[in-house]
């Protein structure tokens, strides 16, 4: 049974069900948790799982973190919600496998995908052939009777990033407009574990403005105007994608939402000893990965095209036109000596 989960989540609840359990589904809320503020990072994870859970993967899910620099992986602090303990057993084996091959294949994967797609579109052959573990996905498949895996992968070209994985009960296909809405979901999970990984190394800096809800400046500087002007501007789209537009047009909600402002703030709430709530614009640019030759925003820019971002989604994570996305990957390429966008990330790749 192949089962477009973009039928099933249209109408204007954008209506998630996974299996035979029917939710509506908050992904506002995702976003929210993924700038919470949390003592530790698998305490940070586990409340980004339980939103997923919670509005969107009603089956249960897992996470962890992983630091992978394009050979070696390091994975740790597993999280599972919703999901019998014993299937962390099999989470903690696909963490701990080392061959390389392994890792790369699954590192390389597309970001938002079932494994029945991967499969497919791998002509039916076995994704890991021969690799240490590979084996266990398929026990655990057939154990637990799913018929299915999603896998989401949060990352900014820094090698760190969140791998979110859920059972389902039948065969799923993602078709394109909701890869489109859960990949900008996924850029903010990326942004608030930047942002997390920041704060916890003791690294986070005063924010460089503090705002009201509905746009109002409270304190400001070192800011130019038309920088100012997109702070005020997104600070009010933000508060409108957390408000009744949330259940009524959540895709335009998250759409309204951008993971960053100006490719240098998040904007996450602070609240006040008398319980008022601000806005604060916290630094968190993306990392910057590249030739020398390039300024930072275009090292930007390439380590996200090196992920494999369309230049659409790398203006929503960024918090740019996708005119100057554009525009700026046309004087990359003139810099780097390429004419195709392959040519580009390999060499992006082979220059980091």
């Amino acid at each position: 049974m192949v089962n477009s989960l973009m039928g099933i989540l249209a109408g204007a609840g954008f209506r998630a069900r996974i299996g035979s359990v029917a939710r509506s589904s908050d992904l506002v809320a995702i976003i929210e948790a993924a700038y919470a503020p949390a003592p530790d990072t698998p305490s940070w994870l586990r409340g980004v799982l339980e939103a997923f859970h919670a509005s969107y993967l009603p089956e249960g899910c897992y996470g962890y973190t992983f630091q992978w620099d394009g050979d070696a992986l390091d994975a740790s602090g597993d999280v599972l919600v919703g999901l019998p303990d014993r299937y962390g057993d099999y989470v903690r084996a696909m963490m701990a496998v080392d061959d390389p091959d392994f890792i790369a294949t699954m590192y390389a994967c597309p970001p938002c995908a079932t494994l029945s797609s991967l499969t497919a579109s791998a002509g039916g052959r076995a994704l890991f052939p021969e690799a240490p573990g590979a084996g266990a996905l398929d026990d655990a498949m057939r154990r637990e009777q799913i018929a299915d895996q999603l896998g989401l992968r949060a990352e900014d070209g820094s090698g760190a990033g969140v791998l979110i994985g859920a059972p389902l009960s039948v065969v799923t296909r993602l078709d394109r407009a909701e890869r489109d809405v859960l990949m900008r979901v996924l850029a903010h999970v990326a942004a608030g574990h930047r942002l997390h990984r920041r704060a916890s190394h003791d690294r986070a800096e005063e924010p460089e403005a503090v705002l009201r809800p509905d746009g109002g400046v409270e304190h400001i500087e070192g800011v130019a105007a038309e920088s100012r002007e997109l702070l005020r501007d997104a600070t009010v789209r933000r508060t409108r994608a957390r408000g009744a537009l949330r259940d009524e047009d959540p895709t335009r909600a998250v759409e309204l939402w951008r993971a960053l402002v100006d490719g240098r703030w998040s904007l996450v709430d602070h609240f006040d000893h008398g319980g008022r709530r601000y806005v604060v614009a916290r630094r968190n640019s993306v990392h910057a990965a590249g030739p020398a030759r390039l300024t930072p925003r275009q090292r930007e820019i390439a380590s996200l095209v090196a992920l494999g971002h369309s230049n659409k989604l790398i203006a929503y994570e960024l918090g740019l036109s996708e005119s100057t996305v554009s525009s700026s990957l046309v004087t990359i390429r003139r810099k780097l000596g390429v004419s195709s966008r392959v040519a580009l990330v390999r060499a992006i790749r082979e220059r980091e």
